[in-house]
Parts: structure tokens; sequence; C-alpha cells
């Protein structure tokens, strides 16, 4: 007998995961690389999620822009703090234009709202 047993939002490619444009980044019409904050919803020990963000899917509509953030769990067990914001370089394959940019969950498409996920800082992620 095999039991297969699935947590909400995992799969082998990650959790899907919260994100939002971060504090100060401007999102326009020729917007191609985007920085955003994610925030890992599973047990980390207060990790960030830097180093386990998967590529991010795109898909990429007549009017809007669908990004589908997914972080690899970290192995064994995890105590449940607070996890921090991650940093992360979103790289759009096309300018925004004048698409919507929408975040991809387990239950649908959302509008990320910038200032949720707290006053986090990224600073330059070209560098």
């Amino acid at each position: 007998m095999i039991v297969a047993i699935s947590a909400c939002g995992f799969s082998s490619s990650g959790e899907v995961t919260a994100w939002e444009p971060a504090p100060g980044e401007v999102v326009g019409p020729d917007s191609r690389a985007i920085e955003i904050v994610v925030l890992e919803k599973a047990c980390a020990s207060g990790d960030s999620a830097e180093g386990r963000i998967h590529k991010p899917e795109i898909e990429y509509e007549e009017d809007a822009v669908i990004v589908t953030v997914r972080v690899r769990p970290k192995g064994g067990f995890q105590e449940c703090p607070a996890n921090p914001p991650t940093c992360y370089l979103l790289e759009l394959d096309e300018p925004l234009g004048s698409r919507v940019l929408l975040m991809g969950t387990t239950d649908g498409r959302h509008q990320p709202q910038a200032g949720h996920l707290g006053p986090m800082y990224c600073g330059s992620l070209d560098d």
C-alpha cells in the first residue's frame, strides 16, 4: 500500500510563497529587473530564504504578468520563529508595459502590495 502525503503549497519544486516589490522600488512600463522581497512561510528556524529561491515561474498575458515564487524548504527539523524577508532580483524577459504585475499563489492571483511584508530595504541587488 502506498500513501502520499502533501502539504498545501508544497511541490517538488518548493513552496509557493508571498512576495512584493522592495520598498522604494518603482515598477513601471519599462521595468524588466525588479527588486522584490520574498517571505518564506514554512518553518526555517528564523533563517532567510537566500540560496533556496527557485527561478520564478512567469506567465506573460495580454493584460498581466503573473509571477509565482517558490522556496525550497530546509531539510530536517526546523523551529518556527518568524522568517526574515529575503531580497531577490526578479528579471522579466520583456518590459512590463501596460500590464499589471500579479503574484501567483496557491489560490489564484493577487496584486502584491509594497510595504505589506515589512520595511525591509534591499539596496541594489546588482552589486
